[in-house]
């Protein structure tokens, strides 16, 4: 059935995307660049996270999405949208920080002044995470080290060394720190293909080299 030029996509949320606004989401807001969107409660498509079983209970056809490294349980989708790259001609990637960025804020133009870039006086290098366990001994281990050679001021509760923290790990807080650095320590919390968030393009965005 179409409506107008675009054909009718009868649509619901389930798990945790069930209780953000249906009908104003980005991956909504994309599906309704090509069909005539209707959020419905009988849906002939569902689209569900890793967060909870409801999606259990519809027939429909569904796809999986995820922003974290999940990957699809192929008995109970019929496509996949994740954010780590995953080998199914039925799956899609979709990175972490393109729900959440635009590519103007990320690219440059050709004619773009970094000489005033590079004549700000920045900082050295920061450093801005919520815990240091043994899963991201890694990134640990690399702040010590660069620190002893030069100091990394850790605005976060992790590592922290300026008396005070940095409000959330995102936000207009968070990008304000970043530009005050040249650097910017952006190791990911876990390592998969293609899996890449804000952790290293918001330093982009602030012009911090991560």
């Amino acid at each position: 059935m179409e409506n107008g030029n675009k054909p009718v996509l009868r649509l619901d949320f389930a798990d945790a995307l069930g209780v953000q606004k249906k009908n104003d989401n980005f991956l909504h807001n994309i599906l309704a660049r090509h069909y005539d969107v209707q959020i419905v409660d009988t849906p002939d498509v569902l689209v569900f996270t890793h967060y909870g079983h409801r999606n259990r209970l519809y027939s429909c056809k569904k796809i999986f999405y995820s922003q974290e490294r999940y990957t699809a349980d192929w008995n109970q989708c019929d496509a996949a949208v994740t954010s780590s790259y995953v080998d199914h001609p039925h799956a899609y990637w979709f990175p972490y920080f393109a729900a959440h960025r635009k590519g103007k804020d990320l690219v440059r133009s050709s004619n773009f002044d970094w000489d005033r870039v590079l004549d700000e006086k920045r900082g050295f290098c920061s450093y801005l995470h919520k815990y240091a366990d043994r899963s991201v001994a890694n990134r640990t281990r690399f702040f010590h080290e660069l620190n002893r050679r030069k100091k990394v001021d850790s605005g976060g509760r992790a590592m922290n060394n300026m008396g005070f923290e940095i409000p959330g790990t995102a936000g207009r807080a968070k990008m304000e720190f970043l530009a005050k650095y040249r650097f910017h320590i952006a190791f990911e919390n876990r390592l998969a293909p293609g899996w890449t968030t804000e952790k290293f393009t918001d330093p982009f965005e602030v012009y911090s080299i991560p």
